[in-house]
């Protein structure tokens, strides 16, 4: 199916769900992907296994294609499990 364009007013901020090994430092990963843009965020819930954990990120997104390429940015990282 067609995806929906999101009707966002940018800049504005945006939350990511990472999930990635419990064991890799996230600050460094986020670090690697958006360098020194200001952010936030927040773990979330652990795998039943505390292999790994998931954490809310948030941080401002100046357009749409900005937005779309921090998401991939974080897909293509090695020790990201999953972006949502």
């Amino acid at each position: 199916g067609k995806e929906e364009k999101l009707a966002l007013n940018y800049p504005c901020n945006w939350s990511y769900r990472i999930i990635c090994e419990k064991n890799h430092d996230l600050s460094r990963i986020i670090t690697e992907v958006i360098a020194n843009r200001p952010h936030s965020y927040k773990e979330g819930n652990q795998s039943k296994g505390g292999a790994y954990q998931s954490y809310h990120l948030e941080l401002l997104v100046h357009h749409e294609e900005d937005r779309q390429g921090i998401f991939e940015l974080f897909k293509q990282h090695p020790h990201i499990k999953m972006v949502l």
